[in-house]
């Protein structure tokens, strides 16, 4: 599901929620969180039900009604009067297959429709070299079935083409607007916050930086010079060169951070 900041409420429990999926879920998994974890974090945050992916639509396209609307009504009570039950139309038979039911969904418990496109390439001629790049980021091949695939509606549809695309549900193109004008906070830039570092007395951070890249920089020019065995010396063309006995001497200075 997808959750949009709407003031810096929501910011802040967006960033726990993040932090908290990292820290949660095994190195070897995508980071997730269950539905459970987002109780008491979800004020300032506004939800999208997630289409046929998300709980409800996934719950719908098994079959089982009752337990698709017991799913709304908890994204409900998490986020009372900032849910959206997500529409998409990318010619997939999972999304025709639940649409209706989504519909009806939404009326009968006066929640608002949203429609949406997920855009994973620029236009349409875009599909087929971005389908060879999803072969080659799983070690498939084109020809085969079982394997990960977008359509070519797929694209960055623009303002038009997805107003003609429901125009039989302009109130769910139009909800778009709505959300974006709900989205109303900007973060404000911030100095990184760092651990202060031991200094002596009247000596500043930028003092001591400097005093120790200038340290760094002449003790690796001399181990450099050190391995070289001898003294760079101009070319014949002006330019400066290091013997060949010194070939690996351009891996011998430290790397400064």
């Amino acid at each position: 599901m997808v959750l949009l900041v709407q003031d810096e409420g929501g910011y802040r429990n967006l960033l726990r929620l993040v932090s908290r999926a990292f820290m949660d879920s095994e190195a070897t998994i995508e980071p997730q969180l269950p539905l459970a974890a987002l109780q008491g974090s979800t004020e300032g945050l506004i939800a999208l039900t997630g289409g046929p992916a998300g709980q409800v639509g996934r719950l719908l396209g098994e079959g089982q009604d009752e337990l698709a609307e017991a799913a709304l009504s908890r994204l409900m009570a998490l986020f009372p009067g900032r849910l959206y039950v997500e529409l998409m139309r990318h010619g997939l038979e999972s999304e025709s297959r639940i649409e209706d039911r989504l519909v009806d969904l939404a009326y009968a418990h006066d929640l608002p429709l949203v429609a949406t496109n997920e855009a994973f390439f620029a236009d349409r001629p875009m599909f087929d070299a971005h389908d060879a790049l999803l072969c080659i980021a799983a070690g498939a091949y084109i020809s085969q079935d079982e394997r990960r695939r977008v359509t070519p509606e797929h694209y960055f549809k623009s303002a038009a083409e997805m107003r003609a695309l429901f125009a039989d549900l302009p109130e769910a193109i139009d909800n778009t607007l709505a959300i974006a004008r709900r989205c109303a906070f900007m973060p404000e830039a911030r100095q990184p916050i760092l651990p202060a570092f031991p200094l002596p007395a009247g000596v500043t951070e930028a003092d001591e930086l400097r005093r120790q890249a200038e340290a760094g920089l002449s003790g690796g020019w001399r181990r450099c010079r050190m391995r070289a065995g001898t003294k760079p010396r101009p070319d014949p063309i002006g330019r400066a060169s290091i013997s060949s006995s010194a070939s690996s001497a351009r891996w011998a200075l430290p790397a400064i951070s």
